[in-house]
């Protein structure tokens, strides 16, 4: 993991793609495609209550982040 500034955080809700279907203690899962990039929206995510992001580069806001290699529709069998 990497951004943690909580090492003890932990993920209470599920994982969610859309930052406007907030999730309280879930996992936003942040992907480029589309129109534009999951990763644009993890201030919007995490200020909603998002307890963590999925990502596959860093982002800007202080949250936990799982930082996944390559893309990351290759964890949608997950």
């Amino acid at each position: 993991m990497h951004q943690v500034p909580d090492p003890a955080a932990v993920v209470k809700g599920p994982a969610f793609v859309d930052s406007w279907l907030i999730f309280a203690g879930g996992l936003f899962v942040a992907f480029d495609g589309g129109q534009a990039g999951r990763h644009d929206f993890t201030s919007q995510a995490v200020a909603a209550g998002a307890a963590g992001v999925l990502a596959s580069r860093p982002v800007a806001r202080p949250v936990t982040v799982l930082l996944v290699s390559g893309r990351l529709s290759s964890c949608r069998p997950l």
